[in-house]
This record gives structure tokens, sequence and C-alpha cells, in this order.
């Protein structure tokens, strides 16, 4: 009785398996038909939040140490005041509504106790957030 019933949950299981596949096999290949479309949009955009962060950063750079990223559209920049990161992004996100993630967040401790922390640079709402830390960071830190 238990064989038939271990059976019969199995043979569920493979077709729910394979029924979940083809509504994401479906969105799999419209972003594949997109791609041409897609792709130099977010080139695009990812190259101007670049642009930005690095004028940003240059404004700031006696508060941060920053390196654009080699590939993708996330960066790590560094709080150079002796500071918790964690503390301190959570303060960014509460008082500014700017979310930037500490690198406690990826289980990378060394990177955490430098005071790094995750940007995003695919957003095209990305100059409005620099400038909206831009004025918490004044407010904080004084006039750049």
């Amino acid at each position: 009785m238990g064989n038939s019933n271990l059976a019969m949950r199995l043979t569920y299981v493979r077709y729910m398996r394979q029924q979940c596949m083809v509504p994401l096999q479906v969105l799999a290949l419209a972003a594949v038909r997109a791609t041409a479309k897609i792709t130099p949009h977010m080139r695009d955009a990812i190259l101007a939040n670049i642009t930005a962060a690095e004028q940003f950063f240059s404004r700031w750079s006696d508060t941060f140490e920053w390196h654009p990223p080699e590939g993708g559209p996330i960066a790590f920049p560094r709080l150079k005041p002796r500071e918790s990161i964690d503390k301190w992004c959570k303060q960014v996100v509460e008082e500014c509504g700017v979310l930037l993630l500490p690198a406690s967040i990826y289980d990378h401790g060394d990177s955490s106790d430098k005071g790094h922390f995750r940007i995003g640079l695919g957003r095209t709402n990305m100059p409005e957030c620099l400038k909206q830390l831009d004025k918490w960071l004044v407010s904080k830190y004084g006039a750049r």
C-alpha cells in the first residue's frame, strides 16, 4: 500500500515539474526575443548611471572610495569614515529613502569591516537617488 502511494506522489511531482516549466520557458523565450531591444536600453542606462556615480563619488571623495564595476550594474564603494556600515546603510534608508546594502548582507565580513556597500546602477531613477543621497550627506557631513 505504501509503495503505491509513493509511486503516485512521484508521478504527481514529475507532472508538476514539467507543467511549471512551460510558463518559465515561455518567459525565457520572450526575453531572448526581446534581447535586441532590452540590451541597448539597459546598457545605455547603466553607462549613464556609472557617469553620474563617478561625478557623485568624486564630489564626496573624502567620504567614499569609488571603484566602477568591471562588468555589470553593481558597484561596491567604501565608506571612509570609521562607522558601522550596517548602521550607516540602515540610517540612509530610514532618513534618506535610498537603499544601499552593506557587504554583510552578502556574508563578506572582510568587505563589511572595511565599510563596503552595494549600489545598483541599473535603475532609471539613479540620478534622482544620487541627488537625494547628496542632500542627506550634506546634512550629515556638511557641504562639499
